[in-house]
């Protein structure tokens, strides 16, 4: 299933013959949310019925219905401040082990990264310099569509250092943000991407090749893309998270080098993609522990059949496997693969 933010709205102002002032789309287990008032008003059907990143983080969820998903939107409006005024977007620690938004804060830290162009709901695509921004925009939200801007919220983000290029609509449109970045200065970039930016993921590296930078490409919130468009997101990105999607474990599994985790795989398919991966870890022996890019490798929170060489990321303590191939599946996958 595709989901064309352009249609949902269309649908949704034929329904109730205008657009809300306030209104954000989401994407969520492989359907969409909209959101307005702080309620969400219209919840399609789930077409990923269990996933076991969401069951650990939600209260609610065990298998995924309307009800439940809107439950839980709700539930972060109201504790976090998510589509709407109240939204902060600054956080410390670490959520998860295998998270985007963690690989690039660490990574920002330790001096690889310049910035990251990230998308955020109250601002749209935000060039952000401070890696707690990052974290406190990614790191319980994903698969914003659709946003409406708040003063307060571009304001808070400015206040921190950090750019909103479309602060006046609300705009996501990553390329554009980064082409902004460069124009800034920024050399060493990550942008993340998702379904929405595939046709012009090719635009980027245009773009990085005129202006001798360094763009680390995150794709991010793949459920429901075609083999097509996997085969694209493997030959223009460095990393790749899986989600829920079949086309991405078949094209870009196989052509990982490493891959982060096996229940919901990252496969870094590009050697930058490793170094990404070796930034984020506290051993300065992480990438010496494997021979890449002669041999494949998962890696896994837990140890496995002992022969997995200790390590860490982030702040989590993992193991080094070696593989014949990739991917390294557990069957504890979400449900269905789409």
């Amino acid at each position: 299933m595709h989901l064309d933010v352009n249609e949902i709205l269309e649908g949704l102002e034929a329904e109730l013959g205008s657009l809300p002032r306030d209104l954000h789309v989401k994407k969520d287990s492989g359907t969409y949310a909209v959101i307005s008032g702080g309620k969400v008003i219209k919840m399609g059907e789930p077409i990923v019925t269990h996933c076991p990143l969401a069951q650990a983080i939600s209260k609610y969820r065990v298998v995924a219905t309307p009800e439940m998903l809107s439950r839980e939107i709700e539930r972060r409006i109201e504790e976090m401040g998510y589509f709407s005024p109240r939204r902060t977007a600054y956080q410390k620690k670490l959520a998860i082990p295998f998270g985007a938004s963690e690989m690039i804060m660490v990574a920002m830290k330790k001096g690889f990264l310049d910035c990251a162009v990230v998308v955020c709901d109250g601002a749209g695509s935000v060039i952000a310099t401070d890696p707690c921004v990052v974290q406190g925009i990614g790191a319980h939200m994903n698969g914003i569509l659709h946003t409406t801007p708040y003063r307060e919220v571009v304001e808070r983000l400015e206040e921190r250092g950090s750019s909103v290029p479309f602060a006046r609509d609300g705009k996501i449109d990553q390329v554009e943000a980064a082409g902004v970045a460069l124009k800034m200065g920024n050399r060493r970039i990550a942008v993340t991407v998702s379904h929405i930016d595939i046709a012009r993921l090719k635009e980027l590296r245009a773009m990085e090749k005129e202006a001798g930078a360094r763009i680390t490409l995150f794709a991010v919130c793949l459920t429901g893309i075609t083999d097509k468009e996997a085969r694209e997101i493997n030959d223009t990105c460095d990393l790749v998270w899986a989600c829920a999607s079949a086309p991405v474990r078949k094209i870009a599994g196989p052509a990982a080098l490493l891959q982060l985790g096996v229940v919901i795989p990252v496969f870094a398919v590009t050697m930058r993609g490793v170094e990404m991966i070796g930034s984020y870890s506290n051993d300065p022996e992480f990438l010496e522990k494997m021979d890449l890019p002669r041999r494949k490798y998962y890696v896994t929170s837990a140890r496995g059949d002992g022969r997995g060489k200790e390590s860490s990321v982030g702040i989590f303590g993992v193991y080094i496997h070696e593989a014949d191939s990739l991917p390294v599946l557990s069957g504890k996958e979400p449900r269905p693969l789409v």
